[in-house]
């Protein structure tokens, strides 16, 4: 019997999944539970970023109740990480909850203000990151879009956080000022980083009309970035203190599954 487990979960379109697998790779509880997608208007696709949280605290506590069911410690997990969908962002306030929806790569608002951008016939995009042009399913493109229609971001917003980095951040009891994206997502955005350097362009950003300001840090996946409050620990049963790392994106997450 293994005495190190880990917890991952994928925050996907469909559902969310979360896992424990032993230091054999072999999976000991799991639980998959769906979400909620809404279409407010034509072209438009939006989620509920707090739905996601709660999906993935119900399915750590499954978890968790299963190990114990089996005779399994659940405080023996060493570590929590998750996976998100790389092409979709929600704005957050100082506390680091959202004021806007999730949108996400379904949704195709931002049709009209892609292809003015790439009427402007800038070679910046493909050089920085391997876009040649703009596309409505970019996060960068949802950025724009909130800052010229969402009140409450305008009012209210501090960082553009996608899904997993949202539930992580909230795991870890993390503020705005402590928001991050790991590398792999990173390119989900399209536009506005370098992928050479891995780090935001402010040159992109300026033409995009971004404020860096609202970019979260750049980590590594495997990084700390915080760890599982008393809080969150007595509504999930997973042990105090707990590392909480970076994740990564469904597509890199899903590659690694395959074994790529």
């Amino acid at each position: 019997m293994s005495d190190r487990y880990y917890l991952g979960f994928d925050a996907g379109t469909q559902s969310v999944k979360v896992a424990v697998y032993d230091s054999d790779g072999e999976c000991v509880a799991q639980v998959s539970h769906p979400t909620t997608i809404r279409y407010p208007e034509p072209r438009c696709v939006e989620m509920d970023p707090n739905e996601y949280l709660r999906l993935t605290i119900q399915g750590i506590r499954e978890c968790t109740e299963e190990m114990l069911s089996k005779g399994l410690d659940p405080l023996a997990i060493r570590s929590v990480m998750g996976d998100g969908i790389i092409c979709g962002i929600t704005g957050v306030d100082e506390n680091g909850d959202s004021v806007t929806p999730f949108i996400n790569y379904l949704d195709s608002r931002t049709q009209d203000d892609a292809d003015s951008i790439n009427a402007m016939g800038l070679d910046i995009w493909g050089q920085e990151t391997g876009n040649a042009d703009a596309s409505c399913m970019f996060p960068a493109m949802f950025a724009r879009w909130f800052l010229k229609n969402s009140e409450d971001f305008r009012e209210r917003g501090c960082r553009f956080v996608h899904n997993a980095p949202y539930i992580l951040m909230h795991l870890a009891g993390l503020k705005a000022s402590d928001a991050f994206i790991d590398q792999g997502t990173m390119s989900g955005w399209g536009l506005g980083y370098n992928v050479l350097e891995k780090k935001w362009s402010e040159e992109q950003l300026g033409i995009l009309g971004i404020d860096p300001g609202y970019m979260p840090r750049i980590v590594k996946p495997w990084d700390v970035i915080g760890h599982i409050p008393s809080e969150i620990a007595a509504a999930t049963g997973l042990r105090a203190g707990t590392p909480v790392c970076g994740g990564a994106g469904d597509t890199m997450q899903s590659m690694l599954g395959c074994g790529v």
